[in-house]
């Protein structure tokens, strides 16, 4: 992220916060064209928006836009996060203010703790590649570090499906893990999330609905590792994510993918063997609300994350 400004535009138009990273700034032409293609943005609520070597990340709210610069090749979902936490910690401490029509610069001076902590995620530096020597450490050392904790291996991945499927219970199912401790999850349709999901795997989760994938929203899709297709039972939701499925299928041709038939235990079901045939993928079924699914819908990420 390289600009953020909040300003209020009615009735001043004043600058009541700024804070800049790297090199770009008010005046550069790239800033100027984006703030000039605002009024043109096909969706306002969020979108990304390639000018040049820089892609422009934004999301709305009421009446304000949060936007982050991005270099053209860099992945935009960290990125799309960092500004979904800035939103949420805004609207929480300052909105109320901007309502009222204040706009002295020292109330807002704190949100800068707010965009530093979304953005520390984001901005860690590079790992670099170690020596060979480095690479090979000595046999007590390589005991040592067995003895200690094991890096998890991180992956991102997809839940599509129809709204009320359970893609949001099934997120919080793989949080909850065994701790019994469940994520707090913003009230959008596209969520995003990130953390330990197994002892193995930390993860990066994100819900997409059909809507967005049918709409061509699917920038949020890349590098996904695996897309878990999530089902209701019911026939037609059935049928419907089937065709989801060869859309999604065509963006992410090398990710692993499987089926989750949710809602087993709601009368008229249909059963898995038959969700199984339509989809010619692994599919499992489940009760999302059940917590001790945790272990069978871990073992079946793990199998399909693992499958050669």
């Amino acid at each position: 992220m390289i600009l953020a400004e909040l300003v209020n535009f009615q009735p001043t138009g004043k600058c009541i916060y700024n804070q800049k990273f790297g090199q770009l700034d008010d005046d550069s032409p790239l800033i100027n064209r984006f703030i000039s293609l605002i009024p043109t943005l096909d969706d306002y609520d969020s979108g990304v928006l390639p000018i040049g070597k820089v892609q422009f990340i934004y999301s709305g709210y009421d009446d304000l836009l949060f936007v982050a610069c991005a270099d053209k090749t860099d992945d935009v979902i960290p990125i799309v996060q960092a500004i979904e936490n800035m939103k949420v910690n805004f609207a929480q401490k300052y909105f109320t203010l901007i309502k009222e029509g204040k706009d002295d610069p020292a109330l807002f001076r704190p949100f800068r703790d707010d965009v530093d902590k979304a953005l520390a995620s984001v901005l860690q530096p590079k790992i670099t590649v170690p020596t060979q020597a480095e690479a090979s450490p000595s046999a007590p050392e390589r005991a040592a570090t067995s003895a200690t904790t094991t890096k998890k291996e991180m992956i991102k991945i997809a839940l599509i499906g129809d709204s009320g499927v359970g893609k949001r219970t099934l997120l919080t199912l793989l949080f909850i893990g065994k701790s019994g401790t469940p994520p707090k999850l913003d009230d959008t349709e596209m969520v995003m999330k990130k953390g330990p999901i197994s002892d193995k795997y930390n993860a990066l989760l994100i819900i997409i609905p059909n809507q967005m994938i049918e709409s061509g929203k699917t920038q949020f899709l890349s590098n996904t590792d695996l897309v878990l297709l999530v089902n209701s039972s019911v026939f037609k939701d059935v049928m419907a994510t089937r065709k989801i499925y060869e859309t999604v299928k065509s963006i992410l041709p090398n990710a692993h993918y499987g089926v989750i038939a949710n809602k087993q235990d709601e009368p008229g079901a249909v059963e898995v063997d038959a969700i199984k045939k339509v989809y010619e993928l692994p599919t499992i079924g489940m009760v999302a609300i059940d917590l001790t699914n945790y272990d069978k819908l871990i073992s079946f990420i793990e199998e399909l994350i693992e499958k050669s």
